[in-house]
């Protein structure tokens, strides 16, 4: 609920969907990622890089329910470099 000066009013959750804040085709692509990470990755210690950090990002993405994600080496070093410019190096 959101309260206003005058009165409280409920909001539809259904706004907040990723298809209404963005597009429908987006959010069958959507990642959630922690705004909390998003806000300190910078200042964890060590501090992670922006391309560790994108790493990150990417290892989320396969996250779709509570067992660990596990993508490839390959598949990660592919997204990385096509992300940032960055190579993993895997073998």
């Amino acid at each position: 609920m959101v309260k206003t000066s005058k009165t409280t009013k409920k909001r539809d959750p259904s706004q907040f969907s990723v298809a209404k804040r963005w597009t429908p085709r987006l959010a069958k692509h959507w990642t959630p990622v922690s705004r909390a990470f998003l806000e300190h990755f910078a200042s964890l210690k060590p501090p992670l890089t922006a391309a560790e950090a994108m790493l990150v990002v990417q290892l989320i993405s396969f996250k779709w329910d509570e067992s660990n994600p596990f993508p490839s080496v390959a598949t990660l070093a592919a997204r990385m470099a096509d992300a940032t410019g960055c190579e993993l190096e895997h073998g």
